[in-house]
């Protein structure tokens, strides 16, 4: 397979997470309210932006990942995957209170996770990818 090819395979997959990752995580309003749309607009205002950001990095990340492989590039993921699971661990999973209901610890993980997504993930995304950036130009 060509470079363009998989550069397009990449972008076909970024595009499915991301819309699968909208539907799933971005609140939306009840169906049968009179003002769904409004709300609709407002939640993605409210909540896109932060998601669409990373994700965007995580594109610029894969097509990074996808023109050179190596030993080091391996490593810098590695320890990245290492800080992101005790960043969400310390940030996400880990309840400082604990809910009444599971629909509470639903709603309470789920608003945890959208503040971990900006600045923790992007931050880290953006520390991810001036690895590689540098690791790359070392290399050459």
């Amino acid at each position: 397979m060509t470079s363009k090819g998989r550069r397009l395979w990449i972008l076909v997959l970024w595009t499915i997470a991301f819309v699968a990752f909208a539907w799933f995580f971005i609140p939306r309003p009840a169906w049968d309210d009179d003002e769904y749309v409004k709300w609709f607009i407002f939640g993605m205002l409210a909540f896109g932006p932060r998601w669409f950001l990373d994700f965007l990095v995580v594109l610029v990340i894969a097509f990074s990942l996808e023109r050179r492989r190596g030993l080091h590039r391996l490593y810098i993921l590695c320890v990245w995957a290492l800080i992101t699971a005790g960043a969400v661990w310390l940030n996400v999973l880990r309840p400082p209170i604990p809910p009444s209901t599971s629909f509470q610890h639903s709603l309470q993980l789920q608003a945890r996770l959208h503040l971990f997504a900006f600045p923790w993930l992007f931050g880290l995304l953006v520390a991810l990818w001036i690895a590689l950036w540098a690791e790359k130009k070392i290399a050459t």
